[in-house]
């Protein structure tokens, strides 16, 4: 059996918090922990929480729209390769990005290591698609990764991540199913009845939403949306599935359980 976990760490901001969650995730036998937004400033404090419990970690820091880590239990798994893969950039920032003060071009990318495990090799691709420049952006970068990994010859393959798929609820079912399109002839989603991954009762200054999530957490009202994915090649047999409602990012860790010797 193996677990593999990904989380949206809000750029380890609520550091304190962020590291218990990892310590849950471990404890609860995660064996694979692929992490979106972890940020420079954040990356000593991470990498030493991994290094006291001897787990190994590795990093892709590329603008603020791409900071990604994957991090593994090495005596479970034994690291075969990793790549650093960059996505198609907006030539100019969008209309929401200029309206929010991110005038700025936001990279996006993924990060992908192959592992042995129980003899079998096995990929993990994790990435943090885009918001900016819409639904349209979000498809091609998603459309460009999975022609990249359809060149890879691992025996199991899995795709993680915030996906960014902001929306109102009722149209959540229609992107989620937009990006189950996109990867449907190989790729099996993990999680197809969830209904989100993502509130922001918990915020940061720099990303732009403080007033809305004050007045929302005083009129206790979530704002959820669903953002994170987990994709599996149509070979793997899906053991079990869990989300964790933990405090410390807008997002929820989840986990997928797999058995790779069906």
């Amino acid at each position: 059996m193996l677990k593999i976990a990904t989380y949206n760490i809000l750029h380890g901001h609520y550091s304190s918090l962020i590291l218990e969650n990892l310590k849950l995730l471990i404890k609860k036998e995660v064996k694979i922990i692929c992490i979106q937004e972890a940020d420079r400033p954040f990356k000593d404090l991470l990498t030493n929480f991994f290094k006291n419990h001897k787990w190994e970690i590795i990093y892709f820091h590329k603008t603020r729209g791409c900071n990604l880590a994957i991090a593994w239990n090495p005596i479970h798994l034994n690291l075969k390769n990793t790549e650093q893969i960059s996505l198609p950039l907006l030539s100019k920032p969008s209309f929401i990005q200029r309206l929010t003060l991110k005038n700025e071009k936001l990279h996006r990318g993924a990060l992908s290591a192959s592992f042995i495990f129980n003899n079998k090799s096995i990929q993990i691709t994790n990435t943090h698609l885009s918001w900016e420049g819409g639904m349209k952006q979000t498809l091609l970068q998603l459309s460009n990764l999975r022609d990249i990994l359809a060149q890879k010859e691992e025996d199991y393959a899995v795709l993680i991540g915030d996906f960014n798929t902001f929306t109102l609820a009722p149209f959540r079912n229609f992107k989620r199913k937009k990006i189950e399109k996109v990867l449907k002839n190989n790729w099996a989603n993990a999680f197809p009845n969830s209904t989100w991954s993502c509130d922001i009762s918990y915020w940061v200054p720099y990303d732009g939403y403080k007033l809305l999530a004050q007045i929302l957490n005083k009129l206790h009202i979530k704002m959820r949306s669903l953002l994170d994915y987990i994709f599996v090649k149509k070979n793997i047999y899906i053991v079990s599935t869990e989300m964790l409602d933990l405090p410390g990012s807008d997002h929820r860790p989840l986990i997928i359980e797999l058995d790779l010797n069906k």
